[in-house]
């Protein structure tokens, strides 16, 4: 059995991937609406199968950079779509 922990993890997972596969760069410090709009318009674009694939190919080619950038994805993701449980504020 799935627990909503691990169910809001694997779609933090998921979401991660595609705001990989966008233009958006921790470096530009992005909102999170920026955020949000980006992984909206990246999966109008393409299904998150297609970025796990590139996301897959860049851990493949650069695992340096990837670990990084999974990382801020990851972390950007958690900001942008905070999980019900977790009170405004914290």
């Amino acid at each position: 059995m799935t627990t909503l922990s691990e169910t809001v993890e694997r779609d933090y997972a998921d979401l991660a991937h595609v705001l990989f596969c966008t233009e958006l760069r921790a470096e530009g410090t992005p909102s999170p609406d920026d955020l949000r709009s980006a992984i909206e318009a990246e999966l109008r674009l393409h299904d998150s199968t297609a970025c796990r694939c590139e996301v897959a190919q860049e851990a493949g080619d650069h695992p340096d950079r990837y670990r990084e950038r999974m990382r801020w994805c990851l972390d950007a993701v958690r900001t942008a779509f905070p999980s019900p449980r977790t009170p405004k504020g914290a």
